[in-house]
């Protein structure tokens, strides 16, 4: 079976809680924002790296949407439901 990371999994959960708290006041600029959260989190995470160790662009990358990608489902879903 396929093992994912913990950390992806975080990133989920922590851009699922984002989105359920912050779509229903602000709407589709919430998927705006914490898509720049996302992004800053990861230039934050990129900056203050361990320089021995090597830094992987993808899991980066993988992690940008992890976070941002819960919000557009449920931005979507509720959207749609109207």
């Amino acid at each position: 079976m396929a093992q994912i990371r913990k950390d992806f999994l975080l990133h989920w959960f922590y851009g699922t809680i984002l989105a359920i708290i912050s779509i229903p006041f602000l709407g589709y600029v919430s998927v705006l924002v914490i898509a720049l959260i996302a992004v800053m989190k990861e230039a934050y995470d990129y900056r203050n790296r361990d320089v021995s160790k090597v830094y992987n662009t993808y899991n980066s990358a993988m992690d940008i949407v992890a976070t941002y990608l819960p919000s557009c489902l449920i931005y979507l879903a509720l959207e749609y439901a109207k």
